[in-house]
Order: C-alpha cells, then structure tokens, then sequence
C-alpha cells in the first residue's frame, strides 16, 4: 500500500511513533495486565497511541518501508483502523 502524503517529513512520523512507544512503556511500567485493565485512563492513553502509531505508519515512504519490512507497517496501520472504525 502507498503511503499517504503530507508536507511533514516522514522522518518525524518515525520519531512520532518512537515517543508513543516509550509513552505506552512509561505509562505501563510496573502494571500487571489485570492492573492494566482495570485503568481505565491507563487504557485510553495506550489506545491513544497507538492510533497515532498506526497514523504515523501510513506516512513512511514505500521504499523506506520496503527497506525494514520486518518493522510491520501494515499491521501497525491495520490495528489504528480495526481501533478507530
């Protein structure tokens, strides 16, 4: 699939999902998955995202995607659509 276009370089779209990953990792550091669960604020910011993870995959160029395709983009894309729709 062709990534989306935007005057933002795709670059930023990388450090993007590299700040939410060390968010989700912040925000759940030390919860079990029962605690977890049951943080209802705790699951909205993880859900969060990873909507913004999935948007920001959906902008890196197909080469750089065709580059790492072990990084799966298409998942990171397809999960912020089963979450959004």
């Amino acid at each position: 699939m062709p990534a989306k276009t935007t005057g933002r370089d795709w670059k930023l779209r990388i450090t993007d999902i590299l700040t939410c990953i060390e968010k989700i990792q912040a925000y759940t550091a030390g919860m079990t998955y029962g605690q977890f669960k049951n943080d209802a604020k705790t699951v909205d910011a993880v859900i969060r995202n990873l909507e913004v993870i999935g948007e920001a995959a959906g902008y890196i160029p197909k080469a750089i995607q065709d580059r790492y395709p072990d990084m799966g983009w298409l998942e990171m894309r397809g999960m912020r659509n089963i979450m959004v729709h």
